[in-house]
């Protein structure tokens, strides 16, 4: 394994290079990134990408993104082959600071799991693997200007990005059994439903669709229902909604059990964390 990590001075920023010659599946389960937006660019590997319920075949010098509320994952097909990628996190703050919360569209404006994927094709187009070239040596360096040099370069990316996402593409995606089950759980997160009820919908033993899940996610469907409730809330709150009111239309039975389940999943008082934010 090597890599090359950078944290922006204010946080605003998480970056990484890393290359692995021998991965664990384990390791690579679905998750998502609080108030943060994802670029993944995939140099090498054997692997799919999995979003909500959408699957893409990735292949070297696609770049994948993934907004907050998307849970994701990279699932790799041969696990002693190398994976090589550039990953980077830019927070809710970026956005403010460089003035360019326009630059957010192409995260924000997709359903779940749409147009995840900019191909290789046109990545090269738009000269952004010279791009991510100078990302990296600039995180490799620890001078006065290497955080205002990585901003204008992130800056110039996601203009490329824009660029590229306006013109008219279509994004190869495909829902599989397990894809089909996620879209339904979130087409329904507010509601009561119970792995009865969603192994019944889709005509599969309730045990098989379980151990599925866990395998193909990291989750269990019950542990998944709460994030993705706790996402949901989330998102609510930040929109105006009292956190009462954000915990119960997001499905939770009540406040004490919303309460309950952020500070197990994030560790903190929701109120404090959520109040930070805004």
């Amino acid at each position: 394994m090597r890599i090359i990590d950078y944290q922006e001075t204010e946080n605003n920023i998480t970056a990484f290079w890393r290359y692995d010659d021998t991965l664990y599946r384990d390791y690579f389960k679905m998750h998502n990134h609080e108030n943060g937006y994802e670029i993944l660019y995939f140099i090498q590997g054997n692997a799919k990408y999995r979003v909500e319920g959408s699957i893409y075949d990735i292949k070297p010098y696609d770049i994948a993104i993934a907004q907050g509320s998307e849970m994701h994952c990279i699932w790799h097909q041969m696990p002693f082959e190398p994976y090589e990628r550039i990953v980077i996190i830019l927070d809710e703050r970026f956005f403010r600071e460089q003035d360019c919360q326009m630059l957010k569209e192409i995260f924000i404006s997709r359903g779940l799991g749409e147009n995840n994927i900019f191909p290789a094709e046109r990545v090269k187009q738009a000269s952004i693997p010279q791009i991510m070239n100078d990302i990296t040596e600039c995180m490799k360096s620890t001078t006065s200007l290497t955080d205002i040099v990585i901003r204008c370069k992130l800056t110039e990316l996601l203009c490329k990005l824009s660029e590229a996402a306006n013109e008219t593409t279509h994004f190869e995606q495909r829902y599989d059994k397990l894809g089909e089950i996620i879209y339904y759980i979130n087409e329904h997160i507010s509601e009561k439903m119970s792995l009865d009820d969603i192994a019944d919908k889709f005509y599969i033993s309730k045990y098989y669709m379980c151990r599925m899940f866990k395998q193909r996610t990291g989750y269990t469907i019950n542990n998944y229902i709460i994030r993705k409730r706790l996402i949901l809330a989330n998102e609510l709150y930040l929109s105006g909604k009292s956190l009462i009111d954000a915990s119960m239309e997001a499905g939770f039975d009540s406040y004490s059990n919303f309460y309950k389940r952020y500070v197990k999943e994030y560790g903190k008082n929701p109120y404090n964390n959520l109040h930070s934010i805004k």
